[in-house]
């Protein structure tokens, strides 16, 4: 039987120098890493739209830090009114964000978020984006991209009014979604 602190002291040294757990083929590791910069989701305003503490002061500076999820169209939300799994969609965040230290990845390669004004289709809750719209970013928790996990789990659908360069991936979750009938492609 090995030594309690032997092991202890190993993943503390572990630790230490930074060993992460990543599998060492290089395929394995873009399929299980996001390289994006951390930061806390304080608010989820629907199922595809938060609030991220992207100045690191502790509150969402609205609209700068609001963020849209690339590729995601969830039910619209509002309180008059809501699409069908709206609910479930924004519990589903609330449970996974928020609270949580997140990693937000920018759509284009060059790095650093921006901004595009949604179709007016996708503003239902009547809140606008007059200032120059929401920022448009990937969300990570661990090596889960949330945007598919959404996707996959019926709980939005893919958008495709806005080109992203994780289409392919969002196209796919969708059709897994649809062939196992779940969210909003089950028989109702």
């Amino acid at each position: 039987m090995k030594n309690p602190s032997f092991a202890a002291w190993s993943l503390l040294l572990a630790a230490a120098l930074g060993c992460s757990g990543v599998p060492d083929d290089p395929q394995a590791r873009l399929a299980t890493e996001s390289y994006a910069p951390t930061y806390y989701v304080l608010e989820v305003y629907d199922g595809n739209t938060i609030g991220v503490d992207l100045n690191r002061n502790g509150v969402v500076d609205v609209p700068d830090e609001k963020v849209l999820l690339t590729g995601v169209a969830a039910p619209a939300y509002s309180s008059e009114r809501s699409e069908y799994l709206a609910d479930r969609a924004i519990a589903y965040l609330k449970e996974k964000l928020f609270g949580q230290r997140v990693g937000i990845e920018d759509d284009r390669k060059e790095g650093g978020l921006y901004r595009q004004e949604p179709p007016p289709e996708f503003n239902t809750a009547g809140e606008g984006f007059a200032d120059g719209g929401s920022l448009l970013a990937y969300a990570y928790v661990g090596d889960t991209l949330v945007n598919a996990d959404l996707i996959e789990r019926g709980l939005a659908r893919v958008r495709e009014e806005i080109p992203c360069k994780k289409m392919d991936l969002l196209r796919a979750a969708e059709t897994r979604a649809r062939g196992k009938r779940v969210g909003i492609w089950e028989v109702r």
